[in-house]
């Protein structure tokens, strides 16, 4: 009969050999596939088909009563290091931090490069000075050449890990930045969810922390089950976010750093410019700033200016970022219908202003007027039967 950790190992090995088949082969549930989503989840399963091959490793150690020789071993934290690679780069690359993942593949994948040369070429060498030892590779592992590549393995998975923890909490933050100043209304909180998978990614590295360096068969069952339960998570959530994710890629693309720095250094020569740009927009009959799914993008474009003009002027000259500008407009423009129209329906209103989810608006109301979008109402037209 089979022990609860021989047990746990068996299916979490299963369950992540099943979700790595279904990252590889499986489409997104809406929308056509691009490039970039297909690396993203080819990473996610390459971190979940290393879990299998640690799990196949520790099954064996655990059947053929070798002891705890794995968990001390050069292999281990080698193993886990490529896991946390492949997490971060997947998590750098659905948060479009592009850049940073660039710099991430330059520093992230010497040091264990390094490590792996020097422990082959040691064993090259425990090999020419004891060609005749039987089981070699037992014997080179005995040496303190060995046990010192061991160490900096785990000094170096403990540094992989405290490094694209910081990594991933600032692109984090970069990424909510930017969310408020490219998009309005309901995409800019849809979008804002994106951050959950930081959440995930900190909870999965905390979790293999503990998995690594803290013994115990307790400790290990819940870790192990912990990992498998963020792995299905990660997964659910990359499928039902891909194609927002994506197009939210596609528009924040043409955002150049470069004209963003030029864009403040004429700042005053542009101010008046950019002023007049947006009273023309402004002023439009068709009122612009109410369709649903406004971007930054769309509004520079029918504007006429560039969207580093746009967003310098309303952080330095309105004091508000792109989302709170087109929610101010929102439900200004909410509140005149509901004076002019009492009997209008919450939903109605919040769908006629852009906002296809009256959750949000309800939320961005109040923040902004200090009362609900039905209190409001019922002060336009208290002696009315509001429905």
């Amino acid at each position: 009969m089979l022990d609860v950790h021989t047990a746990t190992y068996l299916i979490n090995s299963g369950t992540s050999l099943t979700l790595g088949v279904l990252l590889l082969t499986l489409k997104p549930f809406q929308g056509t596939e691009s490039k970039l989503y297909r690396t993203i989840k080819q990473y996610l399963a390459y971190t979940a088909f290393i879990d299998v091959l640690i799990d196949a490793v520790m099954l064996y150690v655990i059947f053929r009563g070798i002891g705890n020789g794995f968990q001390n071993s050069f292999a281990l934290p080698a193993a886990y290091w490529c896991q946390v690679f492949f997490l971060t780069s997947a998590t750098l690359m659905l948060l479009h931090e592009h850049t940073a993942y660039r710099r991430f593949l330059r520093w992230g994948t010497y040091p264990l490069g390094v490590l792996i040369l020097l422990f082959l070429g040691g064993f090259a060498a425990f090999l020419a000075g004891h060609g005749g030892t039987p089981d070699p590779f037992t014997h080179y592992c005995r040496t303190g050449w060995y046990a010192a590549l061991t160490i900096a393995a785990h000094i170096l998975l403990l540094l992989a890990i405290l490094g694209s923890f910081v990594l991933i909490a600032m692109a984090a933050r970069r990424f909510s930045l930017n969310v408020v100043n490219f998009f309005s209304g309901d995409d800019a909180v849809k979008i804002g969810r994106a951050r959950q998978f930081f959440t995930i990614y900190g909870a999965y590295i905390i979790v293999t922390t503990l998995n690594m360096f803290l013994f115990g068969e307790t400790l290990s069952i819940v870790c192990i089950n912990l990992r498998a339960v963020l792995k299905l998570l990660n997964v659910i959530m990359v499928f039902n976010m891909e194609p927002l994710l994506m197009s939210t890629g596609q528009k924040m693309a043409g955002f150049d750093v470069a004209e963003e720095a030029e864009a403040e250094k004429e700042a005053p020569l542009r101010a008046e410019m950019v002023e007049s740009a947006m009273k023309r927009w402004l002023s439009s009959k068709d009122k612009p700033y109410l369709k649903e799914g406004l971007a930054l993008s769309n509004v520079v474009d029918q504007m006429g200016i560039s969207g580093p003009q746009l967003s310098y002027y309303l952080n330095h000259y309105l004091g508000v970022n792109f989302n709170s500008w087109i929610n101010r407009l929102r439900i200004g423009e909410a509140k005149r219908l509901m004076e002019a129209n009492p009997q209008m329906q919450i939903s109605d209103v919040a769908s006629a202003v852009g906002y296809s989810e009256i959750a949000v608006f309800s939320r961005n109301f109040k923040k902004a007027e200090g009362i609900t979008a039905t209190e409001y109402r019922k002060r336009c037209a208290p002696e009315a039967e509001i429905q």
